[in-house]
């Protein structure tokens, strides 16, 4: 029966992504759930493109709610005005860059009736990227939601925003840090208060699987990850910081490991660029680009 089927807001987050938006859009457009059940909001994070236009010309089969702002805001903020326009049970978070299959939300609807006490489940990421070794690692079975059984317990860490359903009276009454106002960290901020608040109520949905399109590659991805060392990384909780960095002695001890540690990540970018690439010098580069954002914070 229909009426017993949960409903579904899909909040999209978009900046500067008409091109994937537009295949967002179609793919959105092939789901196969009652569309009663689906409501889809975008919401634009001061776009100087047509991202807005294209959305709201967009003949969706689906009720659409559209929210644009002048300038950009952050992912924080634009969020947070998903989650309050937002009407329906679940909230299932997508960015403007990812696209989905036409089951994702049949799948998540039988982990819905499958884990009758979840408040979250995180759906699959299937990376796309020009820097193919990138795209190899990004993929690695090991990380994130794929590392997981159907329907097993996750990790508080391994709930994104990018491919998650998350109960929208929860989000309602538990609000994202809006100090974080720059990129990373506010995905794990909340999932740790969440996992505080509601213990062993997250779970993984393998099934429910979202496509990134066109991921950066390290050589520009490791940029944002200095961008998270320097203003975000410093306002987290010292477990998350342990979390994100692995190894708390870099962050205790700065006069010590600053300099080894900056010139570590120039020499590991410059083997990445001649082609000497493995998933060590991978894992190297991205901890020591946040740890060179972080010596580098403002106080």
């Amino acid at each position: 029966m229909n009426s017993s089927l949960p409903t579904f807001s899909i909040v999209i987050i978009g900046y500067n992504t008409s091109k994937q938006l537009q295949k967002l859009l179609d793919s959105i457009q092939r789901i196969e759930y009652p569309e009663q059940k689906i409501e889809i909001i975008y919401i634009d994070d001061g776009s100087s493109d047509q991202s807005i236009n294209l959305f709201n010309n967009y003949n969706l089969q689906f009720s659409k709610n559209c929210y644009g702002f002048s300038k950009n805001q952050g992912r924080v903020v634009v969020t947070d005005k998903g989650i309050k326009l937002a009407q329906n049970e679940w909230i299932l978070f997508i960015q403007s860059n990812m696209t989905v299959g036409p089951n994702i939300l049949q799948k998540y609807m039988y982990a819905i009736k499958r884990k009758k006490e979840a408040i979250a489940f995180g759906g699959s990421i299937q990376y796309t990227c020009n820097d193919k070794k990138f795209e190899k690692y990004l993929n690695n079975p090991r990380r994130g939601i794929k590392q997981y059984k159907q329907y097993e317990m996750i990790q508080y860490q391994h709930l994104l925003f990018g491919n998650s359903i998350i109960k929208n009276a929860i989000l309602k009454t538990l609000p994202l840090n809006q100090s974080l106002k720059h990129y990373g960290g506010e995905e794990l901020d909340f999932a740790y208060r969440l996992s505080q608040q509601y213990p062993k109520k997250t779970f993984a949905c393998k099934n429910a699987i979202a496509k990134r399109i066109n991921h950066p590659g390290l050589l520009t991805h490791y940029k944002r990850l200095i961008e998270l060392g320097k203003y975000n990384l410093p306002l987290l909780n010292n477990d998350l910081k342990k979390i994100i960095v692995k190894y708390p002695i870099f962050l205790s001890k700065q006069n010590v490991w600053k300099t080894p540690i900056i010139l570590l990540n120039k020499i590991l970018l410059l083997l990445y660029r001649l082609k000497i690439q493995s998933f060590l010098i991978i894992k190297l580069i991205l901890l020591t680009s946040i740890l060179r954002g972080y010596y580098n914070k403002v106080s």
